[in-house]
């Protein structure tokens, strides 16, 4: 093939075909990148393309090509030692302490956050305020695949009704980035806690020191009277008894069981304040059936306070008649409510145990003095 006005001027004698380029003609030539799955997010390599005549490799040009990684944020957290569903059994006025461990799956350095999104009563589906105790200043930053853990510490309110609560813990990276649906957001992830408050029974019986004394003085014969708040102090409703104990002669120490022993020409009863009125207990008939919203004593002597509400308190009075009889000296009595669900062998009461002794004296145990001294003197007769 014989090519005339080749580039060049000259003519050209060929004896094999060749492929010649149009002049000033462009052509696309894409070139695809493709970042490893483990490329760092930031500059990448760059590198260069070159472009030269076949068969004329000083006829060329280049090209230097940049690549800049994009930073892609991914968090996954859990909590360290367990698997979902987290789920935790606590009582009231527990401090429950959950690790939660937080790895950056993302291609850079991020630092990252944890809060509090909702606690949830789940019974109702109302939010409730718990104290939630996360030590966001101590979160620093994660380099690429890094483990970051962080100790939360949820502080269960002391006043808080038996059932389960659910706790939601969002995490955030530092900068927003588009999650499985395509929203930018800097949320990555969520991590939700069931909690279930157990039932919990605590009664007690306390008396105010600013407006009434443990210690009354009187003669034999007379009657004193203590006023005492008796609190249901449990999350669910409980229906107490009242009952009362002395001190055993023969060992120094408090009978574990209801009665008056030494005492017994003493009396103790019980009555209900309403108000200013002060309301006895009413004494109820043989096969009667207990009232929920009255105190009564029950025909085989037991004491009974109106049903109470979780987190309740009545204000009752101890009234203690002491025998004429009665020799002159100090004398103690012990008063004593106990849960309708029986003490903590039982798990009832979570402090009642059946000692009055050193720190076994608990909550629903409280120990009053009398004082007994001569009733004041009286001429009866001056003889002159």
């Amino acid at each position: 093939l014989d090519f005339k006005n080749a580039p060049g001027g000259n003519s050209v004698s060929m004896s094999e075909p060749r492929h010649w380029s149009t002049i000033a003609y462009p052509y696309t030539v894409t070139a695809i990148v493709c970042a490893p799955d483990n490329a760092n997010a930031g500059l990448g390599p760059a590198f260069t393309v070159k472009a030269h005549l076949d068969g004329a490799t000083r006829v060329s040009d280049s090209v230097i090509l940049s690549t800049n990684v994009v930073h892609v944020y991914s968090l996954d957290s859990n909590v360290v030692g367990m698997s979902p569903p987290y789920e935790y059994e606590v009582d009231p006025s527990e401090k429950l302490s959950v690790v939660v461990s937080t790895v950056n799956n993302g291609n850079g350095p991020d630092r990252y956050d944890v809060r509090l999104a909702r606690v949830t009563d789940l019974s109702t589906g109302i939010e409730v305020l718990w104290d939630v105790e996360i030590p966001r200043a101590t979160l620093g930053e994660l380099l690429r695949d890094e483990t970051g853990n962080a100790t939360i510490d949820i502080n269960v309110p002391d006043q808080v009704t038996a059932g389960d609560y659910e706790i939601v813990l969002d995490v955030f990276s530092e900068e927003s980035y588009p999650d499985s649906s395509g929203r930018s957001t800097r949320l990555r992830d969520t991590l939700t806690l069931k909690i279930t408050v157990n039932e919990f029974h605590d009664m007690q019986i306390l008396l105010d020191p600013f407006v009434e004394s443990d210690i009354k003085t009187t003669a034999p014969g007379r009657t004193v009277k203590f006023n005492l708040n008796v609190t249901n102090n449990g999350n669910i409703a409980d229906r107490p008894t009242l009952h009362n104990h002395t001190i055993d002669l023969t060992s120094g120490m408090w009978d574990e069981n209801p009665g008056m022993n030494h005492l017994d020409k003493w009396q103790v009863s019980w009555a209900v304040m309403d108000g200013l009125f002060e309301t006895p207990c009413r004494q109820m008939a043989v096969g009667e059936s207990a009232p929920e919203d009255e105190c009564v004593r029950h025909a085989d002597g037991t004491w009974i306070l109106p049903n109470m509400a979780a987190y309740s308190t009545i204000p009752v009075v101890a009234i203690v008649n002491i025998s004429g009889e009665a020799a002159l000296g100090n004398q103690e009595i012990g008063l004593k409510v106990r849960s309708f669900f029986g003490n903590m062998l039982e798990n009832g009461d979570t402090d009642d145990s059946e000692s009055w002794e050193g720190d076994l004296l608990d909550t629903n145990e409280l120990a009053v003095t009398i004082r007994l001294r001569a009733p004041n003197l009286r001429f009866e007769e001056v003889i002159a």
